[in-house]
């Protein structure tokens, strides 16, 4: 699958495909009666978090490719490396509404497979791609290149993976 992607692009890549993998176990390991609880009131359970990584990547799909010319203006350098700073860092940050989860009674399996879909259009749409490309639009910062999306992507897992819940058995 990581055939063709250019080599500014493929750690991030790498690194986020293998914190999915790791967040997907530490999901499966969670007793399955305790997937769908919140570790505390505010928090997200095990099954929210993966469901809201896969709606999370749908999202910035949903939004790429479009004419640069309806684009909204390009995210701000700076303002983009902040973010993905404190994402990658693990500080608590609120998630657009448009980004919440979509559990549904899914099962880990089905989100997982969802995921894996979602990652699979994604990597299929930025595999050729140089990473100067304008590619998808932050609900707040504006339009992303794709090394732009690519970091956010794996400083979103990362902050993801930190974060996770801990749940008590």
């Amino acid at each position: 699958m990581i055939g063709g992607m250019h080599p500014d692009l493929l750690p991030q890549w790498e690194r986020a495909e293998a914190l999915k993998t790791d967040i997907l176990a530490k999901a499966a390991a969670v007793p399955e009666s305790l997937r769908g609880v919140a570790p505390k009131p505010g928090a997200w359970s095990p099954l929210e978090v993966v469901s809201h990584l896969g709606v999370a990547e749908r999202f910035v799909i949903g939004y790429a490719g479009g004419s640069p010319d309806a684009m909204p203006p390009s995210a701000n350098p700076v303002v983009i490396g902040l973010l993905c700073g404190a994402l990658s860092a693990g500080v608590a940050l609120p998630a657009p509404e448009i980004m919440m989860p979509e559990v549904n009674g899914k099962s880990l399996e089905t989100l997982a497979q969802e995921w894996d879909a979602v990652r699979n259009d994604f990597y299929a749409e930025i595999a050729t791609a140089s990473p100067d490309t304008p590619y998808g639009v932050h609900p707040m910062f504006g339009t992303l290149s794709v090394q732009q999306t690519m970091e956010m992507l794996m400083a979103h897992t990362a902050y993801h993976y930190k974060r996770f819940p801990k749940t008590t058995r």
